[in-house]
């Protein structure tokens, strides 16, 4: 199944040449229906997210900042300033700015020390560094999580056994409290968290003595997270690594790109494994610079399915991010479209599992993600993926028996250091490598 919505491709529209751009989404559609590939597919009908369902994942005072982004700096960047600093001041002093200014909702909307009006029209305004909005993004962003929530509904119920979410604004990033990386919800958190109260209901169903979730004894169905997007998924990490019913393995480039800074987020070493009775829950593959399919179908082999396989989860999840791919302008891992394509069929593979559910994130090449688009899509259905312009018939073939970079034995090697005291699947013939 597919879910997408064409509201997305109007609302959210970005500053000038912000990567986070409407054909970057465009083009994945305009591709699976050109092929005949869209029309193939049961399409999930879209839908915005329930504040019970974000409430699963975020603060309470993040759910009502969101819907606040545009009006407030639409007033100018003078009045935009004061709200920043008011939001430090607050969180500095552990207090909640939307419980506070619960006395002072006009703010909200007008006034403010300023005074200044919103701007009319529906162009967009920078919250800094690398975040925008315009009126509609709070919608764009509830109306994305939602349609990632009625994926993982859909494939958790037993409707569907694969999903994809076509969606913008991607979510990996943004945490309990706070947006970042082009991201104000969590997509992918909100969709675990609608995987698994679904799973938990049909339990109760099945059971007459089975106890409500939520209860000491009826823990949380266990669902998993994987995450090929480029860059560390943050704000998943952050949401779960207590959470041991939920396992989150990110993939990503880690290091320093150019002299001491350090690859956006910054986030996502091996040594975070999760805390408290989550550890082991979080695994973080961290690449270098170049890395490819050798890395890649290296760490999938000794890491990403060894885990999956002895955590058991009912459901899959994917962060699927194409700024992985080679020649993506934020990226510099070089993987193709075969490769995503690869990574799918191994999950689907997985006998615990109901079914995968594909979320799209990052990928800012609008012709990338089109081609990776369509192979994972045709993975999904039990179809060859497509050949690809700059790829040979045997091209996959031939980097997946390249040797691996020297970086990448020892990137594998760091993971399985700090995550062997947690999983049995790893031997000390696993840790030599």
């Amino acid at each position: 199944g597919i879910c997408h919505d064409d509201r997305l491709l109007r609302w959210h529209r970005p500053l000038p040449n912000h990567p986070e751009d409407p054909q970057r989404l465009k083009a994945c559609i305009d591709q699976l229906s050109r092929t005949g590939v869209l029309q193939r597919c049961q399409q999930v009908p879209p839908r915005k997210v329930t504040n019970e369902e974000l409430e699963a994942v975020h603060s309470r005072g993040h759910i009502r900042w969101v819907p606040c982004l545009y009006p407030r700096a639409a007033r100018g960047p003078n009045y935009w300033d004061w709200e920043l600093e008011r939001q430090e001041w607050w969180q500095s002093r552990n207090v909640d700015p939307h419980a506070a200014e619960a006395t002072a909702a006009a703010i909200a909307t007008t006034g403010g020390p300023l005074d200044t009006p919103v701007a009319s029209g529906n162009c967009s305004v920078s919250l800094g560094d690398d975040m925008f909005a315009d009126a509609h993004t709070a919608e764009a962003a509830q109306l994305a999580t939602g349609c990632c929530a009625a994926c993982a509904e859909a494939v958790a119920d037993g409707s569907l056994r694969a999903a994809l979410a076509l969606v913008r604004p991607p979510g990996h990033h943004a945490g309990r409290s706070t947006y970042r990386g082009f991201c104000y919800f969590n997509n992918v958190a909100v969709a675990a968290r609608a995987a698994q109260r679904r799973l938990a209901a049909d339990m109760v169903a099945v059971s007459k003595d089975a106890k409500p979730i939520g209860l000491p004894n009826q823990p949380k169905p266990k669902v998993a997270i994987v995450d090929w997007d480029v860059h560390h998924g943050d704000g998943t990490q952050e949401i779960f690594e207590e959470d041991e019913t939920v396992l989150y393995i990110s993939l990503h480039r880690h290091g320093q790109v150019f002299g001491n800074e350090a690859f956006y987020p910054g986030t996502g070493c091996p040594s975070d494994v999760g805390l408290g009775a989550a550890a082991g829950c979080t695994v973080n593959i961290g690449f270098g610079m170049g890395a490819g399919a050798e890395e890649y179908d290296a760490a999938f082999e000794k890491v990403v399915m060894p885990v999956l396989r002895e955590f058991a989860p009912r459901l899959v999840l994917v962060s699927c991010g194409f700024d992985s791919a080679a020649g993506d302008p934020l990226g510099d891992t070089k993987l193709t479209p075969s490769c995503y394509a690869r990574f799918t069929r191994d999950l689907m593979t997985l006998r615990s599992s109901l079914g995968i559910v594909l979320i799209f994130e990052g990928g800012y090449d609008p012709e990338l993600n089109a081609m990776c688009t369509e192979a994972v899509v045709r993975a999904l259905l039990g179809e060859p993926e497509p050949l690809c312009s700059h790829e040979g018939p045997t091209s996959s073939q031939a980097l997946a028996s390249a040797p691996m970079k020297s970086k990448g034995v020892e990137s594998i090697q760091a993971v399985l250091q700090a995550q062997h005291a947690y999983w049995s699947c790893f031997s000390a013939t696993d840790l030599a490598l």
